[in-house]
């Protein structure tokens, strides 16, 4: 009987989030085949519901989602094992960023492996300011991430990070810098995640939620995988990916 349900729950689910795509023009689905941390073959599907900046990722028993996604940009395949998923997200007027995912799978369970900010864009504008036409921006800021992972057998993956950030400046020069940095990343193959190092936390944060899209305060202790890229540090705590900012707040990136 328990079978027989599950059998008709998988089913009801794939028609519910992903037969709509077929009819609806906002929505870009992709079926994608990957070899699973279990040696096994998985299907992941990945929609990108553009009527409510949704991006969707399942497996057979697992889903995962991430909202303000505007575009899918691409899927690639890596090492066979790892999917890895470039989108652009809703950032404000002059700004532009994408994100990279990437997700293994075992047992039709769903591994964020690694989810961050890949690319930043800023042009800033003073418009309190009388310029002549057309204006240029007054602060241009970038920042952008690439990565290879270094040694490819599973669960013994090395990945290399390359972080270049510049900020330019016209009011305050010496503000501005350009700086390259290289990262090392190691893999737990028991979560199945790229880490830099692991951290002991035990304080209270503002923590945002992508699901009920609102913030609460959270008290969190124990030791987690930390990532570190530049100014941007990241928590993996409970199956998730966090995102540490300036104020020492956590925004969760998917749900």
């Amino acid at each position: 009987m328990k079978h027989y349900i599950l059998v008709a729950f998988v089913l009801m689910f794939n028609g519910l989030v992903f037969g709509q795509s077929n009819a609806d023009e906002f929505t870009k689905e992709q079926v994608i085949k990957l070899l699973g941390f279990d040696g096994k073959t998985q299907t992941i599907k990945v929609l990108a519901n553009y009527n409510y900046d949704i991006l969707t990722i399942a497996s057979l028993l697992d889903t995962l989602h991430i909202r303000n996604c505007t575009v899918l940009e691409k899927t690639t395949v890596l090492n066979k094992k790892l999917l890895e998923i470039i989108y652009s997200v809703r950032a404000g007027s002059g700004l532009h960023e994408q994100c990279m995912l990437i997700v293994g799978c075992k047992n039709n369970k769903l591994y964020q492996s690694f989810h961050i900010i890949s690319l930043f864009h800023e042009d800033f504008i003073d418009f309190s300011k009388k310029r002549p036409t057309p204006s240029s921006p007054d602060i241009i800021s970038q920042y952008a991430v690439k990565l290879k992972i270094s040694t490819t057998e599973y669960p013994n993956y090395k990945m290399n990070i390359n972080v270049h950030s510049e900020n330019k400046s016209k009011e305050h020069p010496r503000e501005n810098y350009n700086r390259v940095k290289d990262v090392v990343l190691n893999f737990d193959p028991v979560e199945n995640i790229f880490y830099g190092t692991r951290t002991e936390v035990s304080k209270s944060f503002n923590v945002f939620d992508p699901k009920k899209q609102k913030e609460r305060r959270l008290y969190i202790k124990g030791n987690f995988p930390t990532i570190a890229l530049d100014n941007y540090q990241y928590y993996y705590i409970k199956g998730e990916w966090y995102l540490k900012n300036v104020y020492s707040d956590l925004a969760m990136l998917s749900y």
